[in-house]
């Protein structure tokens, strides 16, 4: 069941939202260019993969990051899932 942007706006408003500073950088990069998957989300951050997925994964608990589609990389040929800011 989807959240109402009011219910979220709410919630933030009493809990403390300031983010780890990973989490914060994944948020910004996906805020500033648009859809990107795990990967190169760290290849933009400069962070290693294995610390940008569980990021992400915590940004979609909080309801900041949602799946945009799911594509094949251009660059692997692999699918992967695009994700997007809220």
């Amino acid at each position: 069941m989807p959240v109402q942007e009011t219910s979220r706006e709410a919630y933030y408003s009493v809990v403390d939202t300031a983010l780890p500073e990973t989490e914060n950088r994944v948020l910004a990069a996906l805020q500033d260019v648009g859809a990107m998957c795990n990967r190169d989300i760290a290849l933009l951050i400069d962070q290693p993969i294995n610390c940008v997925t569980p990021a992400v994964f915590r940004l979609r608990e909080r309801g900041l990051v949602t799946e945009r589609y799911r594509d094949k990389h251009p660059e692997s040929q692999r699918r992967v899932i695009y994700w997007g800011a809220v």
